[in-house]
């Protein structure tokens, strides 16, 4: 249901948000400011505004940490469930970074496309190492552990700490050195 606003008043509130982007200079704080307008303006005839504005603060204010480059801006609405949710994604085609915020989670989803799709091409070719991307909470980049359920070692790729394609391909042959050592060794000792 739209919520009517005096003209006056949604102008004064598209006005504040230019104003507050301007200064916010990381996708972190666009992000926060970003959630904060979009619960006083998806009620109103003023979204499509909103929107257009926070693509113009993400040209103007808002680089990539990485590389410098700007930014490329995708809005999209979901349908899943009983209501629309709203969902803006940044992405940095000169490094393949994707940040997407979905207006009911409180955090950022982020990945590199480099990575991923690194990831995806090692995992056509491992036959005695498997590899696997996901989000944790693991301090380290990548982690060599046991598939009990495959029966095999497996590669772990954290897309929270690597943003770079080449890591992949440095910690698979890292992998795969260490699973030779240990059938050496293993042969050694039998």
């Amino acid at each position: 249901m739209m919520t009517e606003w005096p003209r006056e008043a949604a102008e004064a509130c598209l006005a504040e948000f230019r104003k507050s982007a301007r200064q916010s200079a990381d996708a972190a704080s666009f992000f926060v400011l970003y959630k904060l307008y979009l619960s006083k303006l998806k009620e109103t005839p003023c979204l499509d505004r909103f929107l257009v504005a926070a693509e113009a603060a993400i040209r103007e204010n808002v680089r990539c940490p990485h590389c410098r480059g700007e930014y490329a801006f995708r809005y999209w609405t979901s349908l899943a469930g009983d209501e629309l949710e709203h969902t803006i994604e940044l992405i940095c085609r000169p490094c393949g970074d994707f940040l997407t915020l979905a207006e009911s989670r409180d955090a950022v989803a982020s990945f590199n496309s480099r990575v991923v799709r690194r990831v995806y091409h090692l995992e056509r070719r491992g036959a005695e190492l498997l590899i696997e991307a996901g989000y944790g909470d693991l301090p380290a980049k990548a982690s060599l552990m046991w598939d009990a359920a495959r029966k095999a070692p497996k590669l772990w790729i954290n897309l929270n700490r690597v943003r770079d394609a080449d890591e992949v391909s440095l910690f698979w042959n890292r992998a795969r050195k260490e699973l030779r050592r240990r059938r050496q060794l293993a042969e050694r000792l039998r």
